[in-house]
């Protein structure tokens, strides 16, 4: 009951914020052109002589690359010609030095390739670069940054957006935009007091219509993955752009869980190490205002079954499809409870001593004065039908002094856990042997 009330509440608020945020939430539909920068002119004058940058232009060829062409001219010989790229809200650039001739008067091209793993870069991501151009006798000449967009060339393209968010779109499904957009708003709304206030760095959203389209334009990878899963929608956090199928039924609820991985990336990520994947995805489904129920129906399957996971001391999602529907269950179960039991403010605080480079054990400690996997196995023992006389063992963790004993009692309640949820089965199955022997 109280997790049925709990849900209700949670829904109440996600109503509330996303009627604040009804459109019109912009200003109106604006026709994107395709990849291609506005040449640039640039100059400099030394007492050596003049380096002029005639044109300089990028065109987008996606899915394989990018194209880049100039033109400069100078009194002495120009030597060499170097591109910066900066991709999206990446930290690190790029630097490739395009191949010429020495000469006064230079043209060249180069081709950035895109379509392999390593150099993928996903459609709708803000492309900055720049050029440097070292001549004889020392002269040189540093370009100003130019900004591009790389858009998908098979389409045409229009966007629409709401401050630092945009949402690109192609074809007759321009309301289908507006509900992606209105549920990215509403979740950045929502999950402020989780996360902290919204940052200012963009987020590029690109909605394909069918599956078709999208797995063009989706990271190389296996034929075989490509042939027997959809993929709804994908976040690249370092770079702030996602994917979404608009065409799908559950492309708010993706659009939703997608763009919070990119909030949790930029509020609790560090050069020293990953946010946790159960802390991503839990935090991502905590997000979602268009949940899906498949994962409540998973976890009380887990549950039921004796297959829940210590998602908290495993290294990433598991392998099978089944158990990382379950993984994604306890994940968000989790999240919810922490939120609900020790306020949001302590996420945020969690988030922010992973961003300062603290391990998820150390962080968990500061934080919440708990190993982790004390939290998850009080929060696993919620699930139990038998949760009040599972109650005490929930106080004598808590008082356990020694953090060894308290670890190895954990583990002992997981099996006794998984022990009473195989008897209860096997109970039911005899009941039912027995019953059917008493109608024949």
């Amino acid at each position: 009951m109280m997790r049925i009330i709990l849900s209700l509440g949670i829904g109440l608020v996600f109503l509330f914020i996303y009627q604040q945020s009804v459109s019109p939430i912009y200003a109106g539909p604006i026709t994107v052109e395709t990849a291609t920068s506005t040449p640039v002119t640039v100059s400099a004058t030394t007492s050596n002589g003049m380096i002029e940058v005639v044109s300089a232009e990028a065109t987008s060829d996606f899915p394989r690359g990018i194209n880049f062409r100039v033109e400069i001219k100078s009194d002495i010989v120009i030597e060499e010609i170097a591109l910066r790229m900066k991709i999206g809200q990446q930290k690190s650039g790029v630097y490739e030095y395009f191949d010429i001739e020495p000469s006064q008067t230079v043209s060249a091209d180069m081709f950035w390739n895109t379509n392999t793993s390593s150099r993928y870069i996903p459609p709708g991501t803000v492309i900055s670069y720049s050029l440097e151009v070292s001549a004889k006798d020392g002269l040189t000449l540093e370009t100003k940054p130019t900004e591009i967009v790389l858009h998908d060339v098979r389409f045409e393209w229009k966007e629409i957006e709401f401050e630092t968010i945009s949402v690109a779109y192609h074809g007759p499904v321009e309301s289908r935009a507006e509900e992606v957009l209105n549920a990215i708003v509403t979740t950045m709304s929502f999950m402020e007091p989780v996360l902290g206030e919204s940052q200012e760095d963009p987020i590029r959203v690109t909605m394909y219509n069918n599956v078709k389209e999208m797995l063009v334009a989706l990271p190389p990878g296996s034929s075989t993955i490509r042939r027997e899963l959809i993929t709804e929608g994908q976040a690249f956090n370092n770079i702030g752009t996602l994917l979404v199928l608009g065409g799908g039924r559950l492309s708010t609820g993706t659009a939703s869980h997608e763009v919070t991985h990119i909030l949790v990336h930029r509020a609790g990520q560090s050069v020293f190490g990953n946010v946790p994947d159960w802390l991503h995805e839990g935090l991502a489904e905590f997000g979602n205002v268009s949940p899906s129920f498949s994962y409540d129906i998973a976890l009380d399957f887990a549950v039921h079954s004796g297959r829940i996971l210590p998602i908290t001391s495993m290294p990433g999602k598991p392998g099978n499809p089944e158990d990382v529907i379950i993984y994604y269950g306890q994940a968000s179960s989790l999240i919810e409870y922490m939120i609900t039991r020790y306020g949001p403010g302590k996420m945020r605080e969690l988030l922010a001593d992973l961003k300062s480079g603290s391990n998820i054990d150390d962080a968990m400690t500061n934080v919440y004065e708990k190993k982790k996997i004390e939290i998850e196995i009080i929060e696993s023992l919620r699930h139990f039908h038998n949760y009040g006389s599972c109650h005490g063992l929930v106080k004598v963790l808590e008082n356990i002094p020694s953090e060894k004993n308290k670890v190895r009692l954990v583990y002992w309640l997981y099996k006794v856990l998984f022990f009473a949820v195989g008897l209860t089965r096997k109970g039911r199955l005899n009941i039912r042997i027995e019953k059917k022997k008493r109608e024949q």
